[in-house]
């Protein structure tokens, strides 16, 4: 659980950012789950009542099938539904390994990817030190603190050695131009701290058209100004144009 303190009241959630994931996960075949359920979700209660809540929020796991749980011992005021998109793994490609239902926008990015001449393959702990420099990069061209080494080693030597995670990477002229950590759980895949290289896709005089998304990437939307950077250390952009010669005027 999350405490965000604010002038106009507290609030406490079981998700700090937008995402698909929260609420209470319990093992199969777990015999005592209706108290486990009514245990944990009182907990929350009381604890918002004694941090002064005035609303307490918790998103529930969408593949456990337990509103009801919920329903029955939080007593929620309002319920939002939302929607989890997935694709399971062992169906989404022929006996030829090729991807049997895919967007036209993700054929022409794997395209474009191949012309380029990018390679994505497993990492191992000997490319964690380019790859980390590469993050520290990023991190300073955004004005952000980066995260400590430390903490990519931890996940090499535990999550990825253990088959909990694996270390991706892509290659382009055998050096490392971009990478990311998968992190796996029982139904999902964690993207965590996807990197690229700036040196290989942004330049200076291109028009490029602007996309608001989600922290994980997975809604994305187009707003339809397009813009140039006119420097990229710091990074500084002009306004062109339109990618439209029209505005939706319901968002």
């Amino acid at each position: 659980l999350y405490l965000y303190r604010g002038k106009f009241g507290n609030i406490m959630t079981s998700v700090p950012q937008p995402g698909p994931l929260g609420g209470i996960a319990c093992v199969d075949g777990y015999d005592e789950k209706e108290a486990l359920y009514k245990a944990l979700i009182t907990y929350a209660v009381d604890l918002g009542r004694e941090k002064k809540c005035c609303l307490l929020t918790i998103i529930t796991n969408p593949f456990a099938h337990d509103d009801a749980l919920y329903k029955k011992f939080l007593s929620p005021e309002y319920e939002l539904e939302n929607f989890t998109q997935y694709i399971m793994v062992n169906e989404a490609f022929d006996a030829a390994h090729r991807p049997l239902y895919m967007k036209e926008g993700i054929k022409r990015n794997l395209d474009k990817t191949r012309e380029a001449g990018i390679i994505i393959k497993d990492a191992c702990a000997n490319d964690i030190d380019p790859w980390y420099e590469m993050h520290k990069k990023r991190y300073e061209e955004f004005g952000a603190a980066h995260f400590k080494k430390e903490l990519f080693l931890n996940i090499i030597c535990k999550a990825v050695a253990c088959g909990s995670a694996k270390f991706l990477a892509a290659y382009k002229d055998d050096k490392i131009a971009g990478g990311c950590f998968c992190v796996f759980s029982r139904y999902v895949i964690d993207y965590y701290l996807m990197h690229a290289d700036g040196d290989y896709y942004i330049n200076s005089g291109v028009n490029y058209a602007l996309i608001i998304s989600t922290s994980g990437g997975l809604w994305r939307y187009m707003i339809g100004d397009t813009v140039k950077f006119t420097s990229l250390n710091p990074f500084r952009i002009r306004i062109t144009g339109r990618t439209r010669h029209f505005i939706n005027a319901f968002g």
